[in-house]
């Protein structure tokens, strides 16, 4: 039988480097579709270049302005390839535009055979932006508004929610998975005495509760404790100024470290000298209490552990290497971080532990294969 062959599609722009996590995840997500015997392509951009590339072809277009974009992205390429050859394709969701309807029924018309899967890595996705400007809130309404139509065009959708239908299409529930080839573990170097360093990787937004953390460093420092707690900001974001604010308003210089976008070794040495990680504390925010954080299977993955103050799909109750934090906006309780970090030792070689966990339970194959037997059996 002829290998089935899959098209990945995402409008996300890689040539941001704050986009850097989701295009880790794409490439892996490919990766795995291709492991589990789906020749798959990759159509995505990166700045004004749009590329597929993948077993099939490889296509490369430059635009030179935002209309070029919009023809080649929702009608040039349909052209460029043969979408006839294609058995499914695979769109990670963004808010929709009567441009993208048109793009899904000019596909259905091309191939009538065609299946149409769509990926919403959050549902509610909407609630995301807590912080709209007026250009959002009128693509919000434009996404509203199209939606419904969906229907007409895609066959499932895949989502790591626990929704049986979304926009009265069916659901193949899936869970993030991690590249752990590629986030192999990292032996942790002893913190100077009387300092306990914290990881916060991420491109930042008011759902990852940073300044939750913020504050109660701020509270934690007023008691003269004898321990020195700093956390390690690591990465851009919509709050970065936000928290760069508050951390001087507060004389916390000293104790929060805004670091930018970093990787290659630069991350490796920033995980190596980190005692633990920051994970998402602020999902309550946008109306969640359970998640499949990618940056909680990162640190798994890298061996560090972490605070949450969600539960995650992927880990069990009671896993010893996260510190289940409250869902609140009140100011984390940093003595609950530093008493976590010193149990730790009864755990040795904690990081190899994790990441064993990571490989046995996180890997892309093992969180894609039912989507991939979905594809098969429909």
């Amino acid at each position: 039988m002829d290998q089935k062959r899959l098209l990945f599609y995402t409008k996300m722009n890689f040539g941001n480097v704050a986009n850097s996590g989701i295009k880790n995840k794409v490439f892996a997500q490919a990766k795995a579709f291709n492991n589990l015997g789906l020749a798959t392509d990759v159509l995505y951009f990166e700045n004004k270049t749009i590329k597929i590339e993948g077993k099939n072809q490889n296509i490369q277009s430059f635009c030179k302005s935002k209309i070029d974009f919009l023809k080649f992205l929702y009608f040039g390429y349909l052209s460029a390839i043969d979408v006839k050859k294609y058995d499914f394709v695979y769109i990670r969701h963004f808010l929709t535009n009567p441009l993208f309807l048109w793009m899904l029924k000019s596909i259905k018309k091309q191939n009538p055979s065609i299946k149409i899967y769509m990926e919403l890595p959050t549902y509610p996705y909407k609630y995301q932006n807590n912080k709209l400007s007026f250009s959002l809130r009128i693509q919000q309404k434009i996404d509203e508004v199209c939606t419904p139509f969906f229907k007409k065009y895609i066959d499932q959708i895949v989502t790591i929610s626990l929704h049986d239908t979304i926009f009265d299409i069916p659901t193949i529930k899936t869970d993030n998975g991690i590249d752990v080839e590629k986030f192999g573990p990292i032996k942790p170097q002893h913190a100077e005495d009387g300092i306990l360093n914290l990881l916060g990787l991420a491109n930042v937004q008011s759902w990852h509760g940073f300044d939750r953390l913020i504050a109660g460093i701020s509270n934690y420092v007023i008691t003269n404790p004898l321990k020195k707690v700093i956390l390690h900001v690591v990465g851009n974001g919509d709050v970065l100024e936000d928290l760069k604010k508050q951390t001087k308003d507060n004389n916390l210089s000293d104790y929060v470290k805004f670091h930018g976008f970093l990787s290659g070794n630069e991350l490796i040495e920033m995980f190596a000298k980190c005692q633990m990680g920051v994970g998402v504390l602020g999902l309550h925010r946008v109306n969640l209490s359970h998640a499949s954080a990618l940056k909680a299977r990162e640190f798994a993955s890298r061996g560090l552990p972490f605070m949450a103050s969600h539960d995650d799909f992927g880990f069990p109750d009671g896993y010893p290497f996260i510190l289940k934090l409250p869902a609140s906006d009140e100011a984390i309780d940093v003595n609950l971080i530093v008493n976590f970090v010193e149990k730790l030792k009864e755990f040795p070689n904690y990081h190899l532990v994790m990441n064993k966990y990571a490989i046995e339970n996180f890997t892309w194959e093992s969180k894609l294969k039912p989507v991939r037997d979905k594809f098969i059996e429909n």
